[in-house]
């Protein structure tokens, strides 16, 4: 990811989720080098992920794919190319939330592993709804 990027990044946000992450987020996951910051492009970002240190996990913070590129593999390229950064980096896990209703997100995830482990009442605001929370264990080869 780079800050060239961020314009049409920001317009997948924007299509994909009620209360966008604003542009200084996404200078931040630039900028900062514990973040991990993906793209998936061809001629176009197609999709972006950003995740984040969180103890001994890497939270998935943010991950999308512009409308006309989904169920197309780009998901689960960029989420791949994130554990396998974290297990790169010896982490133990990665972690993320989900909405209750996006039961498409929720294969995904527990395609590629992710097992839930628990519900955060509320935890969205606009609209208002619970997150499945949900955890990939890392092993060590």
């Amino acid at each position: 990811m780079q800050r060239t990027d961020v314009e049409e990044i920001l317009a997948i946000e924007r299509m994909s989720f009620e209360t966008p992450w604003p542009r200084s987020a996404f200078d931040l996951a630039i900028a900062a080098p514990d973040l991990l910051s993906l793209i998936a492009d061809s001629d176009r970002v197609l999709g972006y992920i950003v995740g984040c240190p969180d103890g001994n996990d890497l939270l998935i913070a943010n991950v999308a794919v512009c409308p006309d590129a989904r169920a197309r593999g780009v998901g689960t390229q960029l989420l791949n190319a994130a554990i396998e950064r974290a297990s790169d980096s010896h982490l133990d896990g990665c972690t993320l939330d989900v909405r209750v209703s996006n039961a498409a997100a929720q294969r995904l995830y527990g395609e590629l592993g992710f097992a839930a482990v628990g519900r955060r009442a509320g935890y969205y605001q606009h609209p208002y709804e619970d997150a499945v929370a949900m955890r990939l264990v890392l092993t060590r080869d």
